[in-house]
């Protein structure tokens, strides 16, 4: 009999039908469709007989040649490692010729300046010592760079490599600096090669590998050179280049790490490698802290969105700790590290992760619960505990750093800080440069991390659906699968903190431009598209097809020419764009004049970047001042010395310095052109320069016209003296201080101040220069004094004032003889010009072979005017005096030139033995390479370029 419902009754059936048909198919969906690949790769389904169903991996032979699978990573690693060695040491050698025999120490310093030169000279303290011990003592009481106060460097500053290298050395010998800078090139090697393995291990494919090696070597080598590192001669001993690779390094471990499964806890070896990459990082680099807190919040994050086991947290946390906890045993316990909001963080993420939670939360149901109370308690926890350590242990090291972030944000105004107004004078503490993301675009690291961006994130969402509620107990596959994921999420995030520090402040590219490589080329992991598109075990390959096939793109990055780039340039042509390094004169004519002349123990002030060369290569002489700004002390000093640059009043210049026992103030030229006139905001009203025009702000500014003001007195009285001065530099020394208000009511009675473009300003000033070194520098700033600022007759007149008083102090020095005639070149007497030259160069022969090069180079112009039958003879015989110091310098570029000058005028005999000294001295060298065809009757081949390159 049929069955009959009425409307009451048959609405509620069917909506309970309803609801239960909408939950089975969903179900379905779920575990059978939406998750299969995610049951595919784990215990297996259910056969409908009852049987399981095989597992199959996501990609074929994975978990079959593991073992095989890592040692192709490892290989392609290692060539990754060993190719940015030999590019790294060509460009190196080019540039500084660090590798060449028999270069001095004058001439391989003068690369190095600013921070680069002020950590290479603790390097240079310790390989000069008598002793290690010795060396050691240099470092634990170091008395040159913040004279007179004494500090304990390898508590202070982060010179743990230069001692590690300077002990290395002393047992090795040989080249200090060639030691060094193969020690950079090698960390930097090895620092790459550990990018190329973390990207191979999380991406479980060996052209992962390759892909990252290749992005970041397109990104380093892009148009400008600059997007993903700054190494290069004149920065060789930055903090970055060693602190870029101990990070790379580190978070290879910490990677390592996060891809154990999470059912035994990570390895102990993998926890202990973080631990020590975490100590490494933070004894080579003052800004690890900032970069690791950035890691660990990245970690903290993956853990609240789902993918990261509590304890797992825990024992990055723990390992963190304890890295952190051995660097400041072995720093002293530097301060800026114990305050630090990363060491407190990684305590309590350690504790939070690791201590059983109590039962009334562990009764509590749900993932996010757990995942909410773990970050919060962390934070709190961790929070309490820097602002707990800040108040006991805190002198407020780091806080130029909040200060520059606050102003350039515009939180605070301009003037808030005489500090971040120092780093906002430099381009690298800027918002980053759009040109700098065109190339990062145009090497594909940015779109491919974009890429590979979206796949971690599908991944991510399609793990919150399929939250394996089908297992009762996720299998070893599917533990591993979600350990992955959960290393796959902590880069990308770690990426995203990077690059938004980069934006607020482009020198940090440097660290988002690997992090970027690596995100990117796990774009071409097959098991990242697995994952990401749900693909099951009958359609792995094509997600085997689409990573290998997009790490084949990324592998042929460097030889592309990129899309907004004009001309067939590539990265790998650009790598072998490179030339020396320029030598400045200037600087050498100053640090070979102190040497010789500042006696033992003079205390000199300067700015940063010649405090710390002076600091490097005199070593008998010690600095008030330096660069290293994680210092507060340093600061105030810096500040100080900064008054030179302002309209003060010689006596309050000297008041300030005189109170830190100065003998010596070195004024930069180019340096206070840069900062005249714009310190107002930061000083006293009487100090402040006002609105002034150019030539009243360089009368009345100290370090250009402003001391002066303040000539010396017969009677001793003076607050200042001339001991030097050349084109670019001049050295004061201060006199006594009971001077000062002597010396400031003399100034007063005087009236208005003399013009420091009157010869009359300057005679006064020249009567207390002495020996050789200062008559030379002289000399050569009265030659250019008429091109620097203007060939009035006033103008003549000083340059005449300088000519003399430098010929008064070295009479027939053929350098001061060498100034005269250009001065009269430039007056157009060519013919007393060049018979001054010939008799300089006459006079510089065999006594000075660097002083006669620096003759021929002024005579080059002359006497090709003259042509070869009135000059031949005497180009010949200059040529023969200069080959052997030519050749003992590695001069390629003058031995061609040379050459080819020669030939031109018809001598074949030697010109041709120069050419060949030139080509097996630097085949590479710019005039051998543009001249090859002249001689070898061919164009140079690009093997033949290559060779040349490599130095083989």
């Amino acid at each position: 009999m049929a069955m009959s419902y009425t409307h009451s009754e048959t609405g509620p059936h069917m909506l309970i039908a309803l609801t239960h048909l909408r939950a089975k198919v969903y179900s379905s969906l779920r575990h059978n469709t939406f998750c299969r690949s995610k049951r595919s790769m784990g215990r297996g389904a259910k056969e409908p007989g009852g049987k399981a169903a095989a597992s199959a991996p996501v990609v074929p032979l994975q978990g079959h040649c593991r073992g095989l699978c890592f040692l192709i990573q490892l290989l392609c690693a290692s060539t990754v490692g060993l190719v940015w060695c030999a590019i790294l040491w060509a460009r190196l050698s080019s540039q500084i010729k660090f590798d060449r025999p028999g270069r001095t120490e004058m001439d391989e310093l003068q690369v190095p300046i600013s921070d680069s030169a002020f950590y290479l000279s603790y390097y240079y303290d310790v390989v000069r010592a008598p002793s290690l011990w010795e060396g050691l003592q240099r470092l634990l009481r170091d008395s040159r760079s913040e004279a007179p106060d004494e500090v304990n460097a390898l508590h202070k500053f982060n010179v743990v490599p230069e001692l590690i290298l300077a002990c290395l050395q002393r047992l090795g010998g040989g080249s200090a600096f060639a030691f060094y800078v193969a020690a950079v090139v090698l960390f930097t090697a090895l620092g790459s090669a550990g990018l190329a393995l973390t990207s191979g291990l999380l991406g479980g494919s060996p052209l992962c590998s390759l892909a990252a090696g290749s992005l970041y070597f397109a990104l380093c080598f892009s148009p400008s050179m600059q997007a993903a590192s700054r190494l290069g001669g004149a920065a060789i001993a930055l903090r970055e280049f060693w602190g870029v690779p101990a990070l790379l390094l580190q978070n290879g471990w910490l990677s390592m790490a996060l891809v154990a499964p999470a059912r035994k806890g990570a390895p102990l070896g993998r926890l202990l490698g973080c631990a020590v990459g975490t100590c490494v990082l933070e004894l080579f680099w003052q800004f690890a802290p900032f970069v690791l807190l950035l890691q660990l919040l990245a970690v903290l994050a993956a853990h609240t969105l789902g993918t990261l086991p509590r304890r797992r947290l825990g024992e990055v946390g723990l390992a963190a700790m304890l890295g952190t906890v051995a660097a400041l045993t072995l720093s002293f316990g530097n301060r800026m590290l114990l305050c630090s909001p990363f060491f407190a963080l990684a305590g309590s993420t350690a504790v939070v992760g690791l201590v059983p939670l109590s039962p009334g939360l562990a009764a509590k149901e749900g993932l996010f619960f757990e995942s909410a109370w773990v970050l919060v308690s962390a934070l709190i926890f961790g929070i309490v505990a820097q602002q707990s350590l800040a108040q006991v242990a805190s002198e407020q090291e780091d806080r130029h750093v909040m200060q520059l972030l606050l102003q350039k944000l515009g939180m605070a105004p301009p003037e808030a800080s005489f500090d971040a107004f120092l780093y906002l004078q430099a381009p690298e503490f800027q918002f980053l440069s759009m040109s700098y993301v065109h190339e990062a675009l145009d090497s594909l690291a940015l779109p491919a991390a974009g890429l590979a961006t979206l796949l971690v994130a599908a991944s991510w969402l399609r793990s919150l659906v399929c939250n394996r509620k089908h297992s009762s107990k996720p299998s070893f596959e599917e533990e591993s699968r979600a350990a992955k994921q959960s290393a796959w999420l902590v880069q990308v995030l770690f990426l995203s903190a990077l690059l938004l520090l980069a934006g607020l402040v482009s020198r940090l590219r440097v660290l988002a431009a690997p992090a970027l490589c690596l995100v990117g080329s796990l774009s071409a992991s097959p098991n990242l598209w697995a994952a990401a598109l749900g693909v099951g075990a009958r359609r792995s390959w094509a997600a085997l097809l689409l990573g290998n096939s997009l790490g084949l793109v990324l592998l042929c990055t460097p030889f592309m020419s990129g899309f907004r780039i004009p001309g067939p340039s590539s990265p790998v042509q650009r790598a072998q764009q490179v030339g020396e390094v320029a030598a400045d004169l200037d600087m050498r004519e100053l640090v070979e004049w102190a040497n010789e002349s500042l006696p033992s123990g003079s205390l000199v002030m300067a700015d940063m970047t010649l405090a710390a060369k002076l600091r490097m290569i005199s070593p008998t002489i010690s600095v008030g001042n330096h660069p290293q700004y994680e210092s507060q002390t340093s600061r105030q000093r810096n500040r100080d010395y900064y008054r030179t640059f302002t309209c003060a009043a010689p006596s309050t210049v000297h008041e300030v310095l005189s109170k830190y026992g100065v003998t010596h103030v070195l004024l930069n030229a180019n340096a206070c052109r840069a900062r005249m006139g714009k310190l107002d905001a930061f000083h006293e009203r009487q100090d402040r320069c006002g609105q002034l025009s150019q030539a009243e702000l360089q009368q009345r500014t100290f370090c250009w016209g402003g001391f002066l003001t303040s000539p010396p007195e017969s009677d001793g009285n003076a607050l200042f003296e001339l001991a030097f001065r050349n084109p670019v530099y001049t050295v004061l020394r201060l006199g006594p201080s009971r001077a000062t208000w002597a010396s400031e009511k003399k100034r007063r009675r005087r009236g208005p101040s003399a013009q420091w473009t009157a010869a009359a300003s300057w005679r006064d000033w020249l009567k207390g220069l002495r020996g050789l070194k200062a008559a030379r520098g002289l000399a050569r700033a009265g030659a250019t004094w008429p091109k620097r600022h203007g060939g009035s007759s006033e103008a003549l007149e000083v340059a005449e004032a300088f000519l003399q008083a430098a010929e008064r102090l070295a009479p027939g020095d053929p350098m001061v003889d060498l100034q005269r005639a250009e001065m009269q070149q430039m007056s157009g007497d060519a013919k007393h010009a060049f018979d001054g030259m010939l008799d300089a160069a006459q006079r510089a022969e065999g006594l000075d072979p660097a002083a006669l090069n620096q003759v021929f180079q002024a005579l080059k112009r002359p006497l090709n005017e003259q042509g070869p039958q009135a000059s031949l003879a005497r180009l010949k015989k200059l040529v023969a005096a200069l080959v052997p110091h030519w050749e003992a310098t590695h001069n390629a570029f003058e031995l061609c030139d040379v050459a080819s000058w020669l030939k031109d005028w018809g001598d074949q005999k030697l010109s041709r033995k120069l050419w060949a000294a030139a080509k097996r001295i630097d085949g590479y060298d710019a005039c051998v390479r543009e001249d090859w065809s002249k001689w070898e009757g061919k164009e140079m081949l690009s093997h033949e370029t290559w060779r040349a390159f490599l130095r083989m």
